[in-house]
């Protein structure tokens, strides 16, 4: 069960109890923090891996090693994965978008964004429930080079206001103007304003760190996300 073979208002029954498939998940950037890694939320979502709901059609009792079983199908042409295509894809396909905002067993919180779509003509921006985090203007007023494959960066905001506070073991998420997001814990500080992070030079694949040791210079501007403290 998957959600490309999954539809809107399938019943599946377990056990004694029978549930009805309403609608996808959809992601927030508490992903992000789950598993340090600040696109996870935007992925999940873009590759309809986000699992669905279920609405409770009668209550009963599930025992270990029961059967999981699609009774009724009365929507097979609306997967969880072709519902979320219109969702946030083809956002702008007239036909699917009334269908989807009068279909019956779609759940009313995903049903409702496209009866808006309809009554208004806009799209949502999905921005703050993927991503989340505030994010900051940065400058880089120093650079230590602590070794061959080591460099410390000193950053303050352009602003000079008070930087968000951050506890032992957080990190920061900074967007490269190349487009990357890399995330980089953050050093203990004993200077006011400053956030410092070491980068270590290492050869993977999307290139974040050789970017931060070749490109990035004393001066530059960096967009810089709000500390994740380890305990969220």
């Amino acid at each position: 069960m998957n959600e490309h073979n999954i539809c809107i208002g399938d019943k599946v029954a377990v056990g004694s109890v029978i549930l009805q498939v309403t609608q996808p998940r959809q992601p927030c950037f508490k992903l992000n923090h789950r598993f340090k890694e600040p696109t996870i939320a935007r992925y999940s979502q873009h590759n309809s891996k986000t699992g669905w709901f279920y609405r409770v059609l009668q209550e009963g009792e599930i025992t270990r090693n029961d059967e999981i079983q699609v009774i009724e199908r009365p929507y097979p042409q609306w997967t969880i994965a072709r519902v979320q295509h219109y969702l946030y894809a083809e956002t702008d396909n007239l036909a699917a978008t009334t269908e989807l905002a009068l279909l019956p067993t779609l759940g009313m919180e995903v049903k409702k964004v496209f009866q808006r779509r309809l009554a208004t003509n806009e799209i949502e921006n999905w921005h703050s429930r993927l991503e989340g985090l505030i994010k900051l203007e940065m400058r880089v007023v120093k650079i230590i080079v602590q070794s061959a494959a080591v460099k410390r960066f000193y950053l303050s905001r352009t602003d000079l206001g008070a930087l968000p506070p951050f506890n032992v073991g957080a990190h920061v998420t900074v967007k490269l103007p190349n487009g990357l997001k890399c995330a980089y814990a953050l050093c203990d500080s004993a200077i006011e304003g400053v956030y410092q992070i070491e980068v270590q030079r290492a050869c993977d694949n999307q290139g974040g760190s050789q970017y931060m040791h070749e490109q990035v210079n004393i001066g530059d501007v960096l967009s810089v996300y709000e500390p994740v403290n380890e305990k969220e």
